[in-house]
């Protein structure tokens, strides 16, 4: 009997804890991340202003996420800024290199001189993130895996180039996927449809809730995490969107607001107020009790899609008058049309001559650098709504270069130089 009545109070005892503690659900965990894409040839500044966006943009910008230990970041390479940052800025790529070492920071691509992808055609976007590649090789030693799209432009021909080239997932703005573009929550990676059955990964961003204040921002956050708890989901992924360039920027707007003496764009800055929001929004989320930290890459491969998602052709920067008809860009476009045409015509030329046994060694040196200046000719910041005036003359001298350089690599053929 006393062994009965004993285990009766024991499950009594039991019941009182459960029904007066509770277990408490699982509480969601949201893993952080930046994003940022690094472009030198900026239609915000002139191309004489690349100094000062590398000083006080890229280099505070690495300052500032290194004063913040927990925080990954994913970096977007333009091959044109990574080869102009091992020229110049040798130690830049030292510090991004030390956090590639850490786990710290993710390597993308970025093409290589960031043109818009839906208006460049199919074989020049192989040209341009083959060669893209090939610079980040050099530079990192080692080829990424993804990409990211400049200026968010879209279309279901890309995931065939992407296998062309060897790239295995993209990041994406999910405000222009229109399932999740007015979502505060969504699904963190998809897979988005290409042209013959070719699919791609992507990792979502969220540029808009960098908006605002840190104070606007952990509202937003908090609100995202009750919808989490209300739906069961244990993890989720959140990356933030950023230019490498914004300190730079966001500083040079503050200034200007506060002084009559307006600072230029391109001019070094007499002091960076940024750099005070960036640590505030860095720490106020590393103080979030739900916040852990984890990288692009680390996610999907924790988390694989297990969605597909067609997109229809869209670009979320501009639209896509604004590249063709705007400001002087015909000229530009057809500068550019001409030089591809010449380069195409070498190319031919070179590989006939080559099987005809002539002496092509002098041609291909040429042709490589028609086709170098032909993809500068691309880039997308020459064509922006106002772009300085030098950025306009940057492409179009690289249309012109790019043209001579091929008609000189035609007639070079059979040379012995």
């Amino acid at each position: 009997m006393k062994k009965n009545n004993m285990s009766t109070t024991m499950v009594f005892i039991l019941l009182l804890l459960i029904l007066f503690n509770p277990v408490k659900a699982t509480e969601p965990v949201i893993y952080f991340t930046y994003l940022f894409n690094w472009n030198l040839n900026h239609a915000g500044a002139p191309v004489s202003g690349m100094p000062a966006l590398v000083e006080q943009g890229h280099n505070s910008l690495l300052d500032v996420f290194e004063k913040h230990p927990e925080w990954t970041t994913q970096f977007y390479f333009s091959a044109y800024t990574g080869d102009y940052l091992q020229k110049n800025y040798p130690e830049t790529i030292k510090r991004v290199k030390n956090g590639i070492k850490k786990g710290k920071y993710g390597i993308g691509t970025y093409t290589l001189s960031h043109p818009i992808l839906n208006l460049t055609p199919y074989n020049s976007l192989v040209l341009q993130l083959s060669t893209s590649l090939d610079y980040d090789n050099k530079i990192w030693g080692f080829k990424p895996e993804s990409v990211f799209l400049p200026e968010n432009s879209w279309d279901v021909t890309l995931p065939q180039v992407w296998e062309d080239v060897g790239l295995k997932w993209i990041s994406i703005y999910k405000d222009i996927v229109p399932a999740y573009a007015n979502e505060l929550y969504y699904p963190p990676t998809v897979m988005l449809e290409g042209v013959n059955g070719k699919n791609i990964p992507a990792v979502f961003c969220a540029h808009y809730l960098t908006r605002g204040s840190a104070e606007e921002l952990k509202v937003k956050l908090d609100s995202l995490y009750e919808i989490l708890k209300e739906k069961g989901v244990k993890e989720h992924f959140l990356a933030f969107k950023g230019d490498a360039e914004d300190i730079y920027f966001a500083s040079l707007g503050m200034l200007n607001r506060e002084s009559e003496n307006k600072c230029s764009s391109g001019q070094m800055l007499p002091r960076l107020p940024a750099i005070a929001e960036w640590d505030e929004r860095l720490e106020m989320v590393e103080n979030l009790p739900y916040a852990k930290f984890m990288t692009m890459g680390e996610w999907l491969k924790k988390y694989p899609p297990e969605i597909t998602v067609p997109n229809e052709e869209i670009s979320m920067e501009a639209d896509f008058t604004n590249w063709i008809r705007n400001n002087g860009v015909e000229r530009i476009n057809i500068l550019t049309d001409e030089a591809r045409m010449e380069v195409s015509n070498a190319t031919y030329a070179i590989i006939l001559a080559e099987k005809l046994g002539l002496n092509v060694t002098h041609s291909k040196k040429l042709l490589e650098q028609a086709k170098y200046q032909l993809m500068l000719s691309e880039g997308a910041d020459g064509r922006a709504t106002n772009p300085p005036a030098s950025r306009k003359v940057f492409v179009m001298e690289a249309a012109v270069n790019a043209t001579k350089l091929a008609k000189q690599a035609a007639e070079a053929i059979g040379n012995n130089k």
